[in-house]
């Protein structure tokens, strides 16, 4: 029996519950290249990058979707745009690209997710993720996030107190 239209729709579907989920993207794509539909395939992959452009296995995967059709206009060109967003030194300053990616990616949800690395870590210090979040003795609460996303991006410039809210959130 052939599952093929039944998988496309379950993905697509996942695609509308979920749209900032690369992975489901990517599953998506696959599909679509074990069918043969490559042209598909690719806009699925770069409607990815667009709604989470942080997320490296989306180029892997345009990258390895370009090299095996031996588009090689297209893999110049996604490498020059990996190249805009995933610098390669760490110290210098975020480029107005990687902002306008980080941006795109908070506004899509993804940043309320606790990456598993940190829940993991948190699980072995004994941390609840019930308690209220302190760090020098401010609680987490009481911190404007644009702003403190802001001063870790940009470089806090001197003044520490910008990080706090005026007033309630």
């Amino acid at each position: 029996m052939d599952n093929h239209g039944l998988v496309g729709l379950i993905l697509r579907r996942g695609i509308e519950c979920a749209p900032g989920d690369a992975e489901l993207y990517i599953a998506l794509a696959d599909h679509e290249i074990s069918r043969g539909k490559i042209d598909s395939a690719r806009e699925l992959l770069e409607k990815g990058m667009e709604i989470n452009p942080l997320h490296a296995p989306l180029y892997h995967s345009l990258a390895e979707l370009e090299a095996r059709v031996f588009n090689i206009e297209g893999l110049a060109r996604l490498n020059k745009r990996a190249a805009e967003i995933f610098q390669s030194d760490a110290n210098a300053p975020p480029t107005d690209e990687q902002l306008k990616a980080m941006e795109r990616q908070m506004k899509h949800g993804r940043s309320t997710r606790m990456p598993d690395g940190i829940t993991a870590l948190a699980e072995k210090i004994g941390v609840e993720s019930d308690e209220p979040t302190t760090i020098a003795g401010v609680s987490m609460d009481d911190v404007d996030l644009d702003s403190l996303v802001n001063n870790v991006l940009c470089g806090f410039g001197g003044e520490s107190g910008m990080m706090l809210q005026e007033g309630p959130m």
